[in-house]
């Protein structure tokens, strides 16, 4: 492998809330579609896009499922999402993992993100100086494992598919949608709840698949 690609939240960010915080926004907003109908159109409306408020956001979001929330609902939305960026932390193992890799492979970030939170945890934890490089989905205007964002990193560094590592924590928006590109996968599991291999709970442990 040449290559790492690590995802963001729940791979090495703990997230702030104990409740997923796009699931948060959908029970919020009232959303009926299903999870999956909902979260590829919030993404890319959310996270893909740049916006000058976050309530400006969230109004696009309800926008798309024609709903028409009260104004103390969007106040909740900001306050609970900027909570999450603020609560968040750094997974323990994060920072010494990546440095290790990063001796001997390029690691980079592909992340779905907004400005709004990333600017928060960058200036909380200088994530950008942790890696070779970022793949933000609200600066490249892709999802993360979109294909268009999959062959920008392999154009931008140079590398075949086959000697790219990815690692995410969810088996539909990072190890499914990467594999199926043709990159190597690890799912990151830290609870050990899901039945997949291979997988890892620790990010030290990704060694033994470079």
């Amino acid at each position: 492998m040449q290559l790492v690609v690590l995802d963001l939240y729940g791979t090495i960010i703990e997230q702030g809330l104990d409740q997923s915080p796009v699931k948060f926004v959908k029970e919020t907003l009232g959303v009926k579609q299903s999870f999956g109908a909902y979260i590829e159109q919030f993404q890319t409306t959310f996270q893909t896009l740049r916006h000058n408020t976050l309530e400006e956001a969230f109004h696009l979001v309800a926008d798309d499922f024609n709903l028409e929330p009260d104004e103390a609902t969007f106040e909740t939305l900001v306050g609970e999402w900027n909570k999450n960026a603020l609560l968040s932390e750094l997974y323990d193992d994060t920072e010494a993992a990546i440095q290790s890799m990063r001796d001997d492979h390029t690691v980079v970030l592909a992340a779905n993100v907004d400005e709004f939170t990333f600017r928060q945890i960058q200036t909380k934890f200088g994530i950008r100086d942790l890696f070779d490089g970022a793949y933000l989905s609200f600066e490249t205007g892709h999802l993360k494992t979109s294909e268009d964002n999959m062959k920008r990193i392999l154009h931008d560094h140079d590398v075949e598919k086959q000697d790219v590592l990815y690692a995410g924590d969810s088996m539909a928006s990072d190890i499914r949608p990467a594999k199926s590109f043709g990159f190597q996968t690890v799912l990151v599991d830290r609870r050990d709840t899901r039945d997949y291999s291979p997988k890892v709970e620790d990010l030290h442990e990704l060694k033994a698949f470079l």
